[in-house]
């Protein structure tokens, strides 16, 4: 699989007004790793553990695909294998990036949340994703060719934080 494309135009394309955006989609073209932390404070209703793995990163124009594996270790010892794909999308219009999984493949995305710069290289959750009754929203920094996700579940039996580390 290609890890990553020359940029072909996309810079040129996009508002002086998402210049943040230039910055994290040419970072999120290039991610290779991840390294995750999850921690819940709702005992044995939520799941602690740390993990890593290979990411491939398929950009075109307004898209990038990311295919991760890897393993997880639970608190209590247990490794578990991992796979997701998620689509990242770029919304010109709207001066945002979409993220979308796609556990139901290309053409049946679960819509995740959308970003919007709250800062250089800050980005934050437009509208949570609600899930059954859990609320899910997003904080994304990047900065040397890095980006960090922190993952806010809430719920009835929910309360996590699970880190991303990409790069």
């Amino acid at each position: 699989m290609e890890r990553s494309r020359p940029d072909s135009g996309i810079a040129s394309r996009i508002t002086s007004g998402i210049t943040p955006g230039i910055a994290l989609w040419n970072t999120l073209k290039n991610i290779s790793e991840v390294h995750f932390t999850a921690k819940s404070s709702k005992g044995e209703a939520g799941w602690n553990g740390r993990g890593k793995g290979e990411v491939v990163a398929v950009p075109d124009d307004k898209t990038i695909i990311f295919s991760e594996t890897g393993k997880c270790t639970t608190r209590a010892g247990a490794e578990l294998a991992f796979s997701n794909r998620y689509r990242w999308r770029l919304n010109e219009e709207q001066n945002s990036i979409q993220l979308e999984h796609l556990r139901y493949g290309a053409d049946n995305p679960v819509q995740l949340i959308e970003l919007v710069a709250t800062g250089k290289r800050q980005w934050n959750t437009v509208t949570p994703h609600i899930c059954n009754q859990d609320s899910y929203t997003l904080a994304l920094t990047h900065a040397d060719k890095k980006v960090r996700m922190v993952w806010k579940v809430v719920g009835p039996r929910k309360n996590e934080c699970i880190r991303y580390h990409y790069r």
